[in-house]
């Protein structure tokens, strides 16, 4: 049994599950479950289905170094919101500049390492 893919079909579908995604709250409201939650679950999940995907299925390996850039930063924006109220501005700023300054110094010794294995 062997199915066939083309890429007309894969956008058909694509517009298809897009369009009941996004009308999910108003279709599901009559039964109670229409909450703008469940979609910002399904936007969280599939971004990390999506990362996951292209980590592992291009590379082969699993990196956890991009766990811990995540971590810091989501860590870093919900103080960020704790103390300087709910203004995203401030957290996008400062979710990226402790991951940055923690990784820079193994950053620069990987890239110093690799420089005296390439004139080698």
């Amino acid at each position: 049994m062997s199915t066939k893919t083309s890429p007309a079909r894969d956008y058909i579908f694509f517009a298809i599950f897009a369009v009941a995604v996004l009308t999910m709250p108003i279709w599901l409201e009559p039964i109670g479950a229409g909450y703008p939650d469940l979609l910002q679950k399904f936007a969280i999940f599939g971004l990390f289905a999506t990362g996951f995907n292209i980590l592992f299925g291009l590379t082969g390996y699993l990196s956890f170094g991009h766990a811990a850039f995540l971590g810091v930063g989501s860590y870093t924006a919900v103080w960020t919101f704790k103390l300087l109220g709910m203004n995203p501005i401030p957290a996008v700023i400062m979710q990226s500049s402790p991951p940055a300054s923690s990784h820079l110094p193994s950053a620069m010794c990987r890239c110093a390492g690799r420089a005296s294995i390439s004139q080698s």
